[in-house]
């Protein structure tokens, strides 16, 4: 149980940092546009938006780290 949370831990930290989600959020970009030259649209629309979401929040999340180190 201990080796769980601290996997579950670890994962928590991975997903949270800003880098990996904009590196995760380009690879969705790549995604929904090769689905979106393949006519898969429903796919490509859902890409999009799990992207653009993610790009959202890791640009929040870098806001919020160069207000920190401002104050």
């Amino acid at each position: 149980m201990k080796k769980l949370k601290l996997w579950a831990g670890k994962a928590w930290w991975f997903i949270r940092d800003d880098r990996v989600g904009l590196i995760l959020s380009g690879c969705l970009l790549f995604s929904a546009f090769t689905a979106l030259v393949r006519g898969q649209l429903e796919w490509a629309a859902w890409n999009f938006a799990f992207a653009t979401f993610g790009i959202w929040l890791a640009w929040r999340g870098l806001a919020e780290k160069a207000e920190a180190v401002r104050q």
